[in-house]
C-alpha cells in the first residue's frame, strides 16, 4: 500500500516514491485499491484497514465509543480501504485504556469476503487497524 496524496503541487506517498505527477495521483490510488480488493477477496490472513464510526465523529465525549450505548452494528460501523470502500462491518468493539495513559480499541469485523477478522489499534490516534483473520470461524 503506498497510496498517494497531493499537497501544493506535490505527492507524498507511505513510501517516498519519487516523480509522482498531482494529475496521475488519483488513477494510480484506485490501481492500489483495486489491488487491495483483489487480495482481500482471497480472504488474506492480515490487511491494513481503516474503521469508521459514523454516528461518534462529531466532537465532544458524548460521541465516544466506550460509553454503554455504543453498539457498532446499529452506529453503521464498518473498516474500509484509505479511499473508503467497505471491507466489513464491526461487528464488537470494545474500547480500554492501557498503561501510558491513552486508550486502544478492539474490534471485530465480518469482512464482505465472508471471514472474520479482529484488530486493536489506538483509539486516540487515528484509524489505522491491522485486520488478522479469526482461528476459529463461526
Amino acid at each position: 500500500m503506498d497510496y498517494g496524496f497531493a499537497h501544493e503541487g506535490k505527492v507524498y506517498t507511505p513510501n517516498a516514491t519519487p516523480d509522482i505527477q498531482p494529475a496521475e495521483n488519483q488513477d494510480r490510488n484506485r490501481a492500489i485499491e483495486q489491488a487491495e480488493l483483489a487480495h482481500w477477496a482471497t480472504s488474506p490472513d492480515v490487511l491494513l484497514a481503516y474503521y469508521h464510526f459514523p454516528q461518534h465523529e462529531a466532537p465532544g465525549p458524548k460521541y465516544h465509543a466506550y460509553r454503554e450505548d455504543f453498539y457498532p452494528i446499529r452506529q453503521r460501523a464498518y473498516v474500509s480501504t484509505w479511499l473508503g470502500t467497505r471491507l466489513g462491518t464491526i461487528i464488537s468493539a470494545h474500547v480500554y485504556r492501557h498503561n501510558f495513559g491513552g486508550r486502544f480499541i478492539s474490534l471485530e469485523v465480518l469482512g464482505t469476503n465472508g471471514a472474520i477478522y479482529h484488530g486493536r489499534a489506538s483509539y486516540d490516534w487515528g484509524q489505522c487497524v491491522t485486520l488478522r483473520k479469526a482461528k476459529q470461524q463461526r
